[in-house]
């Protein structure tokens, strides 16, 4: 601030001046500590979104992992599967032959003479 000519100098404006150089030193610690609060936010904010994007890489990693390992089991299950009906038609056919068979033998032992002696008559 300058002094102009109606202002006479002396203690009144000596005051007001250290008053005025007070109040901006203040008002300049004031803005000092907001930036360092900031700064500081900012430095947590980055720690924060570095530990987060290692998570999602980490999570990222097991989730692949899981659907390869799933995608793999389901495999495995349709092989199996496959391979049990595959089994399962063997056994049924199996059974079928050896019911024929048992209906077979129970035709009378006098009828399976006949025919015995019929077939090689032929």
């Amino acid at each position: 601030m300058t002094q102009d000519a109606t202002t006479p100098p002396g203690d009144a404006e000596l005051e007001r001046l250290r008053e005025e150089i007070a109040q901006v030193r203040h008002e300049l610690l004031v803005n000092r500590d907001q930036v360092i609060g900031s700064d500081a936010e900012v430095g947590r904010v980055n720690r924060d979104l570095t530990r987060l994007t290692q998570e999602l890489r980490s999570t990222t990693r097991k989730l692949r992992r899981t659907t390869e390992r799933a995608t793999e089991l389901q495999q495995r299950l349709a092989r199996s599967k496959k391979r049990h009906d595959e089994q399962v038609q063997r056994l049924r056919h199996r059974v079928e032959q050896l019911e024929g068979e048992l209906a077979a033998a129970r035709t009378s032992f006098p009828r399976r003479v006949v025919r015995s002696v019929r077939r090689r008559l032929r």
